[in-house]
């Protein structure tokens, strides 16, 4: 079975330990590698794994489950599916024959709910996804208005209540400048149009978790001062909701795994956190629901995307739950 797969554009593979004779991460063009625990911990999250999960584990466990993973074994999510494994496009991918999410529900209802509220108030807070979205596609290629961007994602996140009880509380918004220089990649500009009804394979799900990532990598290990006499404190974790809440906002590719949609993707048997399987299953809800999103999408501005209309849904089902 080929176990070689792309981190970074990069191609690896497991070979054996030449000190343990066990599983090690090499390079398929044999350059050496510095920092193994770092590729490791972006498989690993590409193939459904949290913060959590990686504890206190060395370079050496995380081989060994990614070696698990690549010979069919290991923590995957979303077992609701059959895969086959293949070699595409020179990487490691899953084949997912969907079983029970490609439902066809009535999204009408709840998101002409949304859309109600949305059209009601003329500042209401829904704007805030227009305000930034807007900004994003105008000016990301802009370096000259990256200050004026950041301060968009700012304020969008706050009116979607992300600096509640979060790190971002103690943090003016040009601690975002990094992320939205993340945001404006080239390589993620594909995202920007991301068209699950027409997508096939994994690549995109691959590439939005490499965004999700990077994101993440961002912020973990970065210090802010907490309430009280909490004193200087590490960030260690980076949550779902922040994570897709930016992305949402910006490329509009993904869902926003907030508390609401959350109940609504448990409601329909759907996964209820970011990865790989997540957005697979999310692409099939898509695709069996894609002429009502397509007619949901005309009552909206072009700044609306499917995976919006779909975020729309779930919030509101949820809300509603």
């Amino acid at each position: 079975m080929d176990n070689t797969f792309l981190i970074d554009g990069i191609e690896y593979h497991i070979v054996r330990n030449p000190y343990t004779n066990g599983p090690m991460l090499g390079r398929v063009d044999g350059v050496p590698i510095e920092n193994r625990k770092e590729i490791c911990r972006k498989f690993l999250r590409l193939h459904g794994w949290t913060t959590e999960m990686f504890g206190n584990k060395i370079t050496n466990d995380l081989e060994r489950q990614i070696n698990k993973i690549l010979n069919g074994g290991g923590y995957i999510p979303a077992p609701r599916y059959e895969t086959t494994l293949n070699k595409s496009e020179s990487n490691y991918t899953r084949s997912c024959s969907y079983k029970v999410n490609s439902e066809k529900v009535d999204l009408t209802e709840c998101v002409d709910k949304f859309i109600y509220v949305y059209k009601s108030d003329s500042n209401g807070r829904y704007l805030s996804y227009d305000h930034i979205r807007r900004a994003y596609l105008e000016y990301r290629k802009d370096e000259s208005k990256l200050d004026l961007l950041t301060l968009n994602l700012y304020a969008y996140l706050a009116s979607w209540g992300m600096l509640r009880n979060s790190f971002l509380m103690q943090k003016d918004y040009k601690f975002l400048t990094p992320v939205v220089v993340i945001l404006c990649k080239p390589k993620y500009e594909c995202l920007i149009n991301y068209d699950p009804f027409n997508d096939e394979g994994s690549k995109n799900a691959r590439l939005i978790m490499e965004l999700v990532d990077e994101i993440r990598e961002y912020f973990i290990g970065k210090t802010y001062f907490g309430e009280g006499d909490t004193g200087l404190m590490r960030i260690d974790s980076v949550s779902d909701t922040l994570v897709t809440k930016i992305l949402l906002g910006t490329l509009g590719c993904t869902v926003a795994y907030d508390t609401y949609v959350k109940k609504g993707l448990a409601n329909h048997g759907l996964i209820q956190r970011i990865n790989v399987s997540s957005i697979l299953e999310l692409r099939s809800f898509a695709k069996a629901n894609e002429s009502e999103i397509k007619d949901l999408l005309t009552k909206l501005n072009d700044l609306y995307t499917p995976m919006k209309i779909i975020d729309m849904f779930f919030f509101e089902e949820g809300f509603t739950i």
